[in-house]
Order: C-alpha cells, then sequence, then structure tokens
C-alpha cells in the first residue's frame, strides 16, 4: 500500500515540475511569437541602418 502511495507522490512531483518548468515557458515563448507575427502583418520591412518613420 505505501509503495503505491509512493509511486502517485512521485509521480505527481515529477509531472508538476515538468509543467511548471518545461510546459508553461515553451507555451509562453510560442504564444508570444505568434502574437509578434500578427502585429508585423501589414508592414514593410526596414533595411539595416534605416529607421522607421515616425508616426504623428
Amino acid at each position: 500500500m505505501r509503495a503505491g502511495m509512493g509511486v502517485v507522490i512521485i509521480g505527481g512531483l515529477l509531472s508538476s515540475l515538468l509543467l511548471s518548468l518545461v510546459l508553461v515557458p515553451v507555451m509562453y515563448t510560442v504564444l508570444d511569437g505568434l502574437s509578434k507575427k500578427s502585429w508585423n502583418i501589414g508592414e514593410i520591412p526596414q533595411k539595416s541602418g534605416e529607421t522607421a518613420p515616425a508616426l504623428n
């Protein structure tokens, strides 16, 4: 009985570790990249050395 409970506790700790330290940052990075791409749809790419026009 105790061995089964130990396996469940260790499994829960490992799964929460993977969720909090791996999956959440990866999903944040992916979604952040998608949101940045969606904001750049109508913009003309700038050549290096040029500055963007001022918005008044």
